[in-house]
């Protein structure tokens, strides 16, 4: 059991890490080594207008930010991978075989984030070649439509298929907080805001996958952040349970 709890505060430990990058290190990235480069001036484009010409171009540009921008993206996703199998082991204690739904869809969710933003990283840095290496305007829009179209693949996998996987995860785990005791109420209607914002923003992003952004993508990051903030700090401070 001690070995147990052992892994439970190290898997709080790496949520509070991931809400940290998510919550803080993502933004502050942006601003202080992308902005200065042009960043958001293309990402704008895309937002605006869905050229995604200018994005390719800066990329091609700025190589070394554009990966380590990717990396430091997947990093929270990857940390939050083992956090379903312990908050499965703490809220379903008594029940060998429930929270599988929550385990596999948190699995699943937190998976598909990851694998879109790694994915990411090798489309981008080859269209963004090709595009600044094309010899006629024609051959740069077929290159920016053709990555406009793996685009909008990885916005499927990550913001509407993971995004709905983290769905059913922040629902399934909040809905059993709110019944039992291991862990405060507060926590759980935290998981059911954050769910209902993943929720919404999916159906956004499923109705335009090619769209830079939706009215609720930030704010369903910033809620995703504070929850593993607080998943992790409820875990590290767990004693027992049962």
């Amino acid at each position: 059991m001690s070995e147990e709890l052992t892994r439970m505060r190290l898997r709080g430990g790496y949520a509070i890490l991931a809400g940290l990058v998510l919550l803080v290190g993502v933004p502050l990235f942006q601003r202080l080594v992308l902005a200065p480069t042009g960043y958001l001036t293309a990402v704008n484009a895309v937002v605006a207008r869905q050229q995604f010409g200018p994005l390719l171009i800066w990329a091609a540009a700025h190589p070394a930010e554009s990966r380590l921008f990717r990396v430091l993206e997947v990093i929270p996703f990857l940390l939050a991978l083992g956090l379903p199998g312990p908050l499965r082991t703490l809220l379903w204690h008594e029940y060998p075989h429930g929270g599988r739904v929550a385990l596999w869809a948190g699995r699943i969710g937190f998976a598909l984030f990851a694998l879109a933003l790694f994915i990411g990283m090798f489309t981008s840095a080859s269209a963004a070649s090709h595009y600044v290496t094309a010899s006629s305007a024609s051959q740069r829009q077929a290159i920016a439509l053709d990555y406009a179209g793996r685009y909008a693949i990885e916005t499927l996998l990550s913001r509407v298929l993971g995004g709905i996987a983290l769905t059913v995860f922040l629902v399934a785990v909040s809905l059993r907080v709110v019944r039992s005791e291991p862990l405060s109420r507060w926590y759980g209607w935290l998981g059911v805001l954050a769910a209902a914002l993943q929720a919404t923003t999916a159906v956004l992003f499923a109705l335009g996958p090619a769209q830079g952004t939706t009215p609720t993508s930030s704010f369903a990051f910033i809620l995703l952040a504070l929850w593993l903030l607080a998943t992790g700090f409820l875990l590290v401070r767990v004693r027992n349970w049962g």
